[in-house]
Protein backbone atom coordinates (compact mmCIF):
# COMPACT_ATOMS: atom_id res chain seq x y z
CA UNK A 1 0.00 0.00 0.00
CA UNK A 2 2.91 1.98 0.66
CA UNK A 3 3.99 1.97 -2.76
CA UNK A 4 0.91 2.66 -4.62
CA UNK A 5 0.54 5.81 -2.52
CA UNK A 6 4.44 6.76 -3.33
CA UNK A 7 3.18 6.64 -7.19
CA UNK A 8 0.20 8.34 -6.54
CA UNK A 9 2.04 11.18 -5.32
CA UNK A 10 5.00 11.10 -8.14
CA UNK A 11 1.76 10.64 -10.67
CA UNK A 12 0.57 14.15 -9.02
CA UNK A 13 3.88 16.03 -8.76
CA UNK A 14 4.50 14.79 -12.79
CA UNK A 15 1.25 13.88 -14.09
CA UNK A 16 2.79 14.57 -17.66
CA UNK A 17 5.97 12.18 -17.36
CA UNK A 18 4.47 9.42 -15.32
CA UNK A 19 1.54 9.11 -17.44
CA UNK A 20 1.94 5.77 -18.68
CA UNK A 21 2.41 3.35 -16.08
CA UNK A 22 6.01 3.14 -14.85
CA UNK A 23 8.49 0.33 -13.43
CA UNK A 24 9.50 1.51 -10.01
CA UNK A 25 12.93 2.26 -11.14
CA UNK A 26 11.83 4.55 -13.76
CA UNK A 27 9.46 6.49 -11.49
CA UNK A 28 12.29 7.01 -9.46
CA UNK A 29 14.27 8.02 -12.43
CA UNK A 30 11.52 10.58 -13.53
CA UNK A 31 11.35 11.72 -9.73
CA UNK A 32 14.88 12.35 -9.02
CA UNK A 33 15.43 14.11 -12.93
CA UNK A 34 12.91 17.10 -11.54
CA UNK A 35 14.30 17.36 -7.92
CA UNK A 36 12.08 15.52 -5.94
CA UNK A 37 13.70 13.78 -3.93
CA UNK A 38 16.63 14.06 -3.98
CA UNK A 39 19.48 11.53 -5.88
CA UNK A 40 20.25 9.63 -2.31
CA UNK A 41 16.75 9.29 -1.73
CA UNK A 42 16.33 8.47 -5.26
CA UNK A 43 18.41 5.56 -4.94
CA UNK A 44 16.98 4.60 -1.61
CA UNK A 45 13.72 4.74 -3.97
CA UNK A 46 14.89 2.14 -6.40
CA UNK A 47 16.08 -0.55 -3.83
CA UNK A 48 12.90 0.03 -2.15
CA UNK A 49 10.73 -0.43 -5.67
CA UNK A 50 13.05 -3.64 -6.50
CA UNK A 51 11.60 -4.94 -2.80
CA UNK A 52 8.49 -4.23 -3.90
CA UNK A 53 8.50 -6.02 -6.87
CA UNK A 54 9.55 -9.28 -5.22
CA UNK A 55 6.98 -8.79 -2.98
CA UNK A 56 4.54 -7.90 -5.17
CA UNK A 57 5.55 -11.21 -7.36
CA UNK A 58 5.71 -13.67 -4.25
CA UNK A 59 9.26 -13.71 -2.96
CA UNK A 60 9.34 -13.19 0.40
CA UNK A 61 12.73 -14.54 1.67
CA UNK A 62 14.05 -12.13 3.60
CA UNK A 63 10.44 -10.33 4.54
CA UNK A 64 11.28 -6.28 4.72
CA UNK A 65 12.33 -4.99 7.27
CA UNK A 66 11.40 -2.28 10.22
CA UNK A 67 13.68 0.14 8.85
CA UNK A 68 12.71 -0.40 4.79
CA UNK A 69 9.27 0.00 6.06
CA UNK A 70 9.86 3.11 8.07
CA UNK A 71 12.15 4.26 4.94
CA UNK A 72 9.22 3.86 2.21
CA UNK A 73 6.72 5.67 4.52
CA UNK A 74 8.91 8.62 4.87
CA UNK A 75 9.68 8.82 1.35
CA UNK A 76 6.08 8.59 0.72
CA UNK A 77 5.37 11.36 2.99
CA UNK A 78 7.77 13.24 2.08
CA UNK A 79 6.52 12.94 -1.35
CA UNK A 80 2.78 13.45 -0.52
CA UNK A 81 3.75 17.07 1.28
CA UNK A 82 5.61 18.19 -1.80
CA UNK A 83 2.38 17.02 -4.23
CA UNK A 84 -0.04 19.32 -1.71
CA UNK A 85 2.42 22.52 -2.77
Amino acid sequence: MTWSTLEAAGRVLEPERAATPLSPPSLADVLVSNGHPSQSEGAELRKLGKRRDALAHGQIDPAPTATEVSRAIALTEQLLRLSKD
